[in-house]
């Protein structure tokens, strides 16, 4: 099972990954990911709280838009405690993405100088 919400929320572009986030799906999220880039938008939260596996596509996706927001002075937040987000944090990527429990605590982070 596969299912994403997308929010904006001012500047803000809140990407709820649910379900499995795999080869299969990196291009859909990554064209959505693009057209947020477009508007310009620069700060993006992904939700994993409802991610039950991600694999190294679903990792490399995430860690590609982080790349472009890095140019900006921006990290990715991500959201989440869960086996997932473990296996995240192994990557040590905290250096391009921030980690965070809730998603208020991530938007909140935004306002924050980095």
């Amino acid at each position: 099972m596969f299912d994403y919400n997308i929010k904006k929320n001012e500047d803000i572009a809140v990407f709820e990954i649910i379900g499995n986030f795999t080869f299969e799906r990196k291009d859909l999220i990554y064209r959505e990911f693009d057209k947020y880039l477009k508007q310009n938008i620069r700060k993006f939260v992904f939700n994993l709280e409802k991610t039950e596996y991600m694999d190294s596509s679903g990792v490399g996706t995430i860690l590609m838009g982080a790349s472009y927001v890095n140019r900006y002075g921006e990290k990715i937040k991500v959201v989440g405690d869960t086996q997932v987000i473990e296996n995240f944090k192994c990557l040590k990527v905290d250096k391009y993405i921030d980690f965070f429990k809730t998603l208020e605590e991530a938007t909140e982070s935004f306002k924050k100088p980095i």
